[in-house]
């Protein structure tokens, strides 16, 4: 069985001055793995969900981004996979060639 060091952070935001210290976010951190919920409130759009999951490889390189934001009006979700080598993909596997390194 291999054993996968794994640490829980919470913290409070600070960066909405008129309520610092409202909201909440709850860190699962492992090896490879950061995934994350955050409660808080956001100054011009009111109170939010936001979920994100990063991984990355043993060179510490991204390679996958999910994120996922709610209000009470919408909901958005972002996914975003690299081979590591700069080269950038949507979760439908379309190319994102901002963000890639040129050819």
């Amino acid at each position: 069985m291999v054993y996968t060091a794994r640490r829980t952070i919470c913290w409070t935001p600070l960066w909405n001055k008129e309520r610092e210290g409202v909201g909440l976010e709850h860190l699962l951190l492992a090896d490879g793995v950061a995934d994350s919920v955050v409660l808080a409130v956001d100054a011009a759009q009111g109170p939010f969900r936001l979920t994100y999951r990063f991984t990355w490889d043993e060179a510490w390189r991204l390679r996958d981004a999910t994120l996922v934001v709610a209000t009470d009006r919408l909901t958005r979700s972002l996914s975003l996979h690299t081979d590591g080598q700069g080269h950038w993909r949507h979760g439908d596997g379309r190319a994102i060639d901002e963000l890639g390194f040129g050819e």
